[in-house]
Formats: structure tokens, C-alpha cells, sequence
């Protein structure tokens, strides 16, 4: 019996140098047992003390892979007062990215933890390192901070059957410090880097969230949407927010047909205390207003479509920007001046003073033309648009900044290199084509809806094709042209591609410019500038 418990402890103290410590639980979320390993310091069993968490999301990956992440874990731990949990392999739809709450209740629960937000990490390789940074937003009431090894920046996320495309840049991050090391040891550093300063809880904040019900900093979150898509919240406050439902991020078409509900934290507001609230439908700058009371939980209550809403929560005026055009140009270029148009609302129920808007921004390089403007009094429920010139010279999403005071109204304004007109591009308007497929398969494909003449008609749908060596490749598309609906964007083995529309008021003669860019299989981007005069309907005069 002594040898047997010998080589026991022997055995156990052999797996805890090699791999940690094993626990397992039945879980609600995924309705099967589940198991993680634990990386604990030397002097945890010895002391009282509580511990930040790291934990590290796994795939499939090779088992040498896997080694050398367990040493990095090991030696970190033998180091650091922190503990490493180590969990998957990860799925990035369905119930497996619903299971972190669950897990994180679990360890805080067995373990001496420091159990608050600013004391936990989540990180992860390959496609761990993927679902790693979007559960940083899809939960940043858990996490302060998130970073990802060798990780896709694109993936399919939601649940089973109505799985949407999701990048990481199409999300939201404020409250968590982010990062992109090279090696286990560099992520780990990193997060005790962000345990010593983590970043603090957002005042105002946004999500995006492909599970038609779901909650975040403790507002609630359900509709009865049956599709692919995401619930889009801007600018959320005690105050109001931007609300939406739409096919795909950042620009897909609003979902009209969703029936939408928003509560708010318990507690905002007191119990029975009522409040002015303004919805303005952003599409056609209809307004709606009326007093809502809290519940006995101090909660106020929201029932929306999935259209696009600028909701305010406010007896006070409340100004607030609604989104942006680009004037003069199709599209944003870095190196060269971009023109916007502002659109403010008041979604207060008092009128608003003349305001000083400061234009900033926390995006490096953007330098504007004049950084002040005025922003004259607006009534309840009035828009009006203001001008701004600014120039930034690395393509990247810009953030561009109106300042009132404590109030930073900010939006996001994606900047595209510069690109030559294409020599040679086919339009694709219901006739079959070649063209790549899955990357590298070169196969007949159908794409539009249109009489297949090669031209793009009104009330015509049709895709871009642009060459590549002996075949083509299908193109994703942007431009603000008034003539074009261009929401439809698809994906073919997580290559962007848009089928966009000629409106059937469009007359023939107008002349569409439209930025496209190809995505090639490793991941590099060509862009290429687009024009061509809308064409005539079949009978129509020439």
C-alpha cells in the first residue's frame, strides 16, 4: 500500500510538472462535462493570498505546440503571483463561446482569485488567439485586457445555423488593453503588465453581438431574430444609445423585420422616477417621443425594430452624433483631404445652446483643416449637419472626435489607400463567368440578377470581377454613389466579395464610382478604382 501511494504521489507530482492541475465540471452552457487545466505558483498552497487569472485558449494545435506553451506556462507561474488557466479546444460558434462566464465562475469558485475584471486575462493561440480578442468584447465586463498569438483576425461567429463572418476590427474594445505577441511568454508579460494598470470601465461604450439575446454591462439584450446578423449598440449611456440590427459589420443592411427589447442596468435610475425619451428612425428623421417610469429595479424598458434608432433618455437637451457622408469623393482616401458631412441630433427634450464643437482625434497622423466649428441651437428632435476637413496618411479606420466639453461624440471612418483606375474588370449582372473560388479553384460562378448583357442596369444586382493571372477574382465593393444599394456583401471561404444594386430610379448615364478590393489567398489586398456608366434597360433608348 506504501509503494502504491508512493508512486501515486510520484505519478501526480509528475503531471502537475508537465501539465498542470485537472478539473472538470458538468456545464449548463454546453451540457457536457468540461475540463481545464491550472497552472498555480509555488507558494499558492501555502498562502492565503489571492491571485489574478490568465486564461489561455487552446485549438488543434501540434503537440510540440502544445509543449512549449505548457513550459511557457510553467516557468510564468514559477515567476509570477498569477494563475494560468488553460482551456478547449475552442469552437467560434454555437454554445463553446457562451461558456467563459460560466468558467470564470467556476475558477473563482475553487480558487483564491482576485475576482474582478481588472484581475483577469484572457488570451490564446491560432484560432484560441481569435476567440480569445472577441471575447474580450463580446464579455469586457469580465475582462480587462486580451491578446492573441498567431491568431485569424476573421472567423465565423454565432450560433448554429445563422453563423455570420465576424473581423476583430469590426468590434468594439473600450475598457480592454489589447495586444498581438509574438510568443507565450510575450502575452503572458503583457498581462501582468495590464494586472499592475488595467484599463478602466468605459463611461460610454458600443457592442456588436451575433446572438440575437445577450447581455453586456449589464444591459439586456433580446430579439427574435432567426438570421445571420449582429445587434448593434452605439454610444450607450444612461443617457440613450444607437441601436440597430444588421446582415453583417460595420455597413450591412439595417434588419427592419427584428423585433428588438433593451433594459437597462438595475438600479440606473430611481425606482418610479419618470424620464423623457426621444426615438428618432434614422432612415426617413421620424420622431417619436414619450415619458417612460423605471420599474422597482430602477430599470427603464425599450421595444424596438431592428431599423436604425438614435434613442435619448433625457429632460435636458441631449446632442449627439447620428453618423457621416463623405462629400466630394465616393470614398475616403489616406494622403489626401477627406470631406465630411457630420449629421447631430438633439435627442433631448430641451433645446440645446450654440455649442463650440472641438474637432479632435486619437488616431495617429489626422491633421484638420480648421479643428473648430459652431454648432447652433437645435429644438427637441432637430438635426443639422457641419463640415469637417481632415487628412491622415495611413489607411486605416479613422476616429474622428466632436467635442462639447465632457461630451465626445466620436466616429469611425474607415481610410482606403490610394488606387489606380482598373485597366480590365468584367460586371457580372446574371451571366456565368469564371473566376476563383475557395481561393484557388477556378469554376464557373453566377453572380447578379440581371438580363447578363455585361453592364449594370437599373434594378440590376451585379458583381465586379477583376483579373488575376488567367482567370478573375470577385471583388468587395465601397462607395456612398446615391444610384447604389450596396448591402449585399458575401463571403466564399472568408473572402469578401459584394453583389450591390443599381436602384430602380436611376437614370441611365449616370456614372457609378465604386472603390473595389480583392483579397488574395495569403491574405494580402489589391485595390483598384472602379467606374462605369449605369446602363439602359433592355428597350429602352440608347
Amino acid at each position: 500500500m506504501r509503494l502504491f501511494l508512493g508512486l501515486l504521489a510520484l505519478a501526480t507530482a509528475y503531471a502537475w510538472q508537465e501539465g498542470g492541475q485537472e478539473f472538470s465540471h458538468f456545464s449548463q452552457v454546453m451540457g457536457a462535462e468540461r475540463v481545464y487545466r491550472v497552472y498555480l505558483p509555488p507558494a499558492y498552497e501555502q498562502s492565503q493570498k489571492r491571485y489574478p487569472v490568465v486564461y489561455w485558449l487552446h485549438g488543434y494545435e501540434q503537440s510540440s505546440v502544445r509543449e512549449q506553451h505548457t513550459n511557457e506556462f510553467r516557468k510564468f507561474v514559477a515567476a509570477h503571483d498569477a494563475i494560468v488557466v488553460d482551456f478547449g479546444p475552442v469552437e467560434t460558434t454555437g454554445e463553446f463561446p457562451l461558456y467563459f462566464p460560466e468558467l470564470v465562475e467556476q475558477v473563482d469558485q475553487k480558487l483564491r482569485t482576485v475576482s474582478d475584471r481588472e484581475h483577469r486575462a484572457i488570451t490564446g493561440y491560432s484560432t484560441g488567439g481569435f476567440l480569445a480578442q472577441w471575447t474580450a468584447a463580446k464579455f469586457p465586463d469580465l475582462v480587462a485586457s486580451a491578446s492573441g498569438l498567431a491568431a485569424t483576425k476573421e472567423a465565423p461567429v454565432g450560433p448554429k445555423g445563422f453563423e455570420a463572418d465576424c473581423n476583430l476590427d469590426d468590434l468594439d474594445y473600450a475598457g480592454v488593453s489589447r495586444a498581438w505577441p509574438l510568443n507565450a511568454a510575450e502575452a503572458l508579460a503583457f498581462h501582468m503588465g495590464a494586472f499592475a494598470a488595467p484599463a478602466p470601465k468605459p463611461a460610454v461604450f458600443s457592442h456588436a453581438d451575433p446572438y440575437p439575446n445577450f447581455s453586456v454591462w449589464g444591459w439586456e439584450a433580446a430579439s427574435d431574430r432567426r438570421q445571420p446578423g449582429f445587434t448593434v449598440l452605439d454610444g450607450v449611456s444612461s443617457r440613450g444609445f444607437h441601436a440597430s440590427v444588421r446582415e453583417w459589420l460595420p455597413g450591412g443592411a439595417a434588419l427592419a423585420n427584428v423585433k428588438l427589447s433593451l433594459e437597462t442596468p438595475l438600479r440606473m435610475y430611481p425606482a418610479g422616477s419618470a424620464h423623457p425619451v426621444t426615438y428618432v428612425h434614422l432612415p426617413d428623421g421620424k420622431v417619436r417621443r414619450s415619458v417612460q417610469k423605471a420599474d422597482a429595479q430602477g430599470r427603464l424598458s425599450f421595444d424596438l425594430d431592428g431599423g436604425e434608432y438614435e434613442v435619448g433618455i433625457s429632460a435636458e437637451a441631449a446632442v449627439v452624433v447620428s453618423g457621416y457622408e463623405v462629400a466630394d469623393a465616393a470614398w475616403a482616401t489616406a494622403g489626401q483631404p477627406v470631406k465630411l458631412r457630420v449629421k447631430f441630433w438633439n435627442v433631448g427634450a430641451a433645446r440645446s445652446g450654440t455649442l463650440p464643437i472641438e474637432w479632435q482625434s486619437p488616431s495617429a497622423g489626422v491633421k484638420f483643416e480648421n479643428a473648430s466649428s459652431r454648432l447652433f441651437g437645435l429644438g427637441p428632435g432637430e438635426s443639422v449637419t457641419l463640415p469637417v476637413t481632415f487628412t491622415a496618411d495611413a489607411p486605416a479606420a479613422v476616429r474622428i472626435v466632436a467635442v462639447d466639453g465632457a461630451n465626445r461624440m466620436p466616429v469611425d471612418v474607415p481610410l482606403f489607400p490610394p488606387a489606380g483606375p482598373a485597366k480590365n474588370f468584367l460586371i457580372a449582372d446574371g451571366r456565368p463567368l469564371e473566376a476563383f473560388q475557395h481561393g484557388t479553384q477556378k469554376t464557373d460562378v453566377m453572380l447578379g440578377e440581371g438580363n447578363g448583357d455585361g453592364f449594370a442596369a437599373p434594378g440590376e444586382s451585379f458583381a465586379i470581377l477583376l483579373p488575376d493571372g488567367d482567370s478573375f477574382r470577385v471583388a468587395e465593393l465601397f462607395t456612398n454613389d446615391a444610384c447604389v444599394d450596396n448591402a449585399v456583401r458575401l463571403s466564399d471561404a472568408g473572402l469578401r466579395y459584394s453583389v450591390p444594386r443599381i436602384l430602380p430610379e436611376c437614370e441611365p448615364g449616370h456614372r457609378v464610382q465604386m472603390l473595389a478590393r480583392v483579397e488574395m489567398p495569403d491574405h494580402t489586398e489589391r485595390y483598384s478604382a472602379i467606374e462605369f456608366p449605369v446602363w439602359y434597360r433592355n428597350g429602352e433608348k440608347k
